[in-house]
């Protein structure tokens, strides 16, 4: 009987075939075990990189102070980081 192969997280960020880097810090996000609701900074980086939705960029904003001015600055840093994903992954060979 063999051994199941187990995918770790960050696994999906460095599988053969991913030359993206953009897409690469997304998936070791987006897959990862860590939760980046807890610090300030880790919010922020995840809500450009992932994004938060409704409810939890209001949970989040109130816990960390963001102003409606800081909530839309990140939502359009997101929209501009998916806009170089989206370019990144149409160059990929």
């Amino acid at each position: 009987m063999s051994t199941p192969t187990v995918i770790m997280a960050t696994d999906w960020a460095t599988e053969p075939g991913g030359t993206g880097p953009l897409e690469a810090l997304h998936n070791a996000i987006s897959f990862g075990s860590m939760y980046w609701g807890d610090a300030r900074d880790t919010a922020w980086i995840y809500g450009v990189v992932v994004s938060w939705d409704g409810p939890a960029m209001r949970e989040l904003a109130a816990k960390f102070g963001w102003s409606d001015e800081k909530v839309r600055q990140l939502r359009l840093l997101r929209r501009n980081f998916r806009a170089l994903e989206l370019r990144e992954a149409h160059q990929s060979p």
